[in-house]
């Protein structure tokens, strides 16, 4: 496939080419036969889930995070997870934390503001969802500040890991999670 997607960019039918959800394994084969390498990788990255081995590998060698989901998809989070059984700190919003709050009060932007500022600052492009005129003209006002080394490293501190991901394999079909290009951990028992 990724042949084919080399052949549009030589066609001119595109610039860039990129894949989303490659975990660190799938990026490495692909690198070994790319003759033009993923100019991203898009995957889930947010506050408590801030893929940070990832985004190493990514910057080393020229193929960036792009954030999907990187406020934490308050609204989407219930639909995606589907088991009724996960407790409230498994469903918490980053745009509900303390810390975040607070930051926001001190530099007078939104919460929303914050969290895409910090992935900026973690070196992550960013693609919020919005169809809210307002959000949107917000999203867009976040290169005028920039968060301290201690705001950061408090933001850096709320990563939970795997245990923050808030979109598992078990929402994408049956099967999906044993495939042997299933780019996900093996989700915990409760998540299934």
């Amino acid at each position: 496939i990724w042949k084919a997607m080399e052949a549009q960019v030589d066609a001119g039918r595109t610039k860039f080419i990129g894949v989303s959800d490659f975990n660190i394994r799938q990026m490495d084969r692909l690198m070994k036969i790319a003759r033009i390498p993923p100019s991203t990788n898009q995957v889930e990255c947010h506050l408590y889930f801030q893929q940070k081995e990832l985004r190493e590998w990514g910057e080393k060698h020229g193929a960036p995070v792009t954030a999907y989901a990187c406020l934490g998809s308050p609204a989407a989070v219930s639909v995606f997870n589907g088991p009724k059984n996960m407790t409230e700190s498994q469903l918490k919003s980053p745009m509900t934390e303390d810390d975040v709050v607070h930051i926001a009060k001190v530099h007078k932007k939104t919460v929303g503001q914050i969290l895409l500022r910090h992935l900026l600052q973690l070196g992550v492009a960013v693609i919020p969802k919005s169809s809210n005129p307002e959000r949107l003209k917000q999203n867009l006002d976040i290169f005028d500040f920039q968060l301290s080394t201690t705001e950061m490293a408090k933001l850096n501190a709320l990563d939970q890991g795997e245990e923050g991901r808030k979109f598992f394999v078990s929402n994408l079909g049956k099967g999906y999670d044993t495939h042997p290009e299933c780019p996900y951990p093996k989700c915990p028992e409760h998540r299934n």
